[in-house]
């Protein structure tokens, strides 16, 4: 599951813990022909969201402007980046994942909320529920699938980090929560 770590034993969110076990709108394996109309709109419009934000990051991570692609000696693998001088191998050092959420630039975060936006509309969602909505969904689920012998999902990482605020619940009741996917991965990432 997650690990501790760090000052204070503070947890660190591990695939396991923070993506594998949650439930996505349908199954992943599902192909295109048995998807619904409905469905492949959500899809599309979370992998664009997603698309979007990633390619984002990889461009305040290595803006053009500072680095050189160079082809990488194995043809199979993407061309390397490397900073075009000095002055650019400094500021890229500076440029890292870790210290771009720190910062929590108000462009990444509306990137996020898109991507959160998104993922809720899948679930049936207007808007993003509450803390105590998506518990008390996940606990829905979870009997569902105790009931079905299926693996349960993990509820502590969502009780602590995964919603946003009080909001009025999705009226979609008795289904996957709202937001997981999004949330989840804001907080692992």
């Amino acid at each position: 599951m997650g690990t501790w770590i760090g000052v204070g034993n503070d947890p660190r969110h591990t695939p396991t813990m923070t993506f594998e076990t949650l439930p996505f709108h349908w199954p992943l394996n599902t192909p295109d022909d048995a998807l619904t109309p409905e469905q492949l709109q959500h899809r599309d419009a979370i992998g664009e969201a997603a698309r979007d934000r990633d390619e984002k990051r990889r461009l305040w991570l290595n803006p053009p402007e500072w680095v050189r692609k160079v082809l990488d000696v194995i043809p199979s693998l993407p061309p390397r980046l490397l900073p075009i001088d000095e002055h650019a191998e400094q500021q890229l050092k500076r440029r890292t994942l870790t210290n771009l959420y720190n910062e929590r630039p108000t462009w990444l975060v509306n990137l996020h909320d898109k991507l959160a936006a998104a993922d809720f509309a899948a679930y049936g969602c207007d808007d993003a529920p509450s803390a105590e909505r998506i518990l008390e969904r996940l606990l829905a689920l979870n009997l569902e699938r105790a009931s079905l012998q299926l693996p349960v999902s993990h509820v502590t990482l969502f009780a602590r980090n995964g919603a946003k605020g009080s909001r009025d619940a999705c009226p979609a009741a008795a289904r996957a929560p709202c937001g997981m996917l999004a949330d989840a991965e804001w907080v692992g990432t």
